[in-house]
């Protein structure tokens, strides 16, 4: 199973204003959640976002390797 690949139990990705990061991941530090900045979210001139991961252009969503195993489950239901 790729670790990309799996939605992360409890994990969050956020968006957060510049001039509130700090005190961002102060906050989460405080309450015990590990926290870091990952990139930056940059003005487009028109056209379609890019999400880029390692390189390879993510143009559809990314769907969870584990996806087929809960449709089973509830297929099961």
């Amino acid at each position: 199973v790729d670790p990309l690949r799996i939605f992360g139990s409890g994990a969050l990705v956020a968006t957060v204003p510049a001039d509130a990061l700090d005190d961002c991941l102060e906050d989460l530090a405080d309450a015990g959640a590990e926290a870091a900045e990952i990139g930056t979210v940059q003005g487009l001139e028109g056209g379609e976002p890019e999400l880029l991961l390692d390189g390879e252009s993510i143009t559809d969503p990314i769907e969870d390797d584990l996806y087929p195993l809960w449709e089973a489950a509830d297929a099961d239901d």
